[in-house]
């Protein structure tokens, strides 16, 4: 085998594995999209809507939510808290929101007004309080 075939096949190796890594982003992507419809529910029953969504299909792929937030009382958010223990990303997203809208109430900025939380759950999530 010569040096051109040995490239060509060494480029086709690394296609085949790119092409898997692809495949095993599409499957987590769609694994945290159906727990996050699942969530849903409970997310906008402790007080968070959500108003927009971005999916990333990258690797690593990424999902950034965008939620506004409304009152909630404590026994709703307490029992959303309590529905999401078996969602592992539902329960990570609530965690982070109740978390960021606390911190965003304690923050004030001339000239601007506190607009939405953004939550990217990623290989690192995070977490961005938009103010306008």
């Amino acid at each position: 085998m010569g040096f051109l075939d040995k490239a060509k096949d060494m480029a086709g190796k690394a296609s085949q594995g790119l092409s898997g890594l692809k495949d095993m982003g599409e499957d987590k992507i769609k694994e945290v999209i159906n727990n996050f419809n699942e969530a849903r529910p409970s997310l906008e029953d402790a007080g968070y809507k959500l108003s927009g969504l971005e999916i990333e299909m990258g690797v690593p792929p990424k999902l950034t939510s965008e939620f506004e937030c409304q009152k909630a009382s404590e026994e709703k958010i307490n029992s959303a808290l309590e529905s999401l223990k078996d969602n592992k990303i539902g329960l990570m997203v609530l965690k982070s929101l109740i978390k960021a809208n606390s911190l965003q109430s304690g923050i004030s900025l001339k000239g601007l007004k506190f607009s939405h939380i953004e939550i990217e759950v990623g290989l690192i999530p995070n977490v961005r309080l938009i103010f306008s």
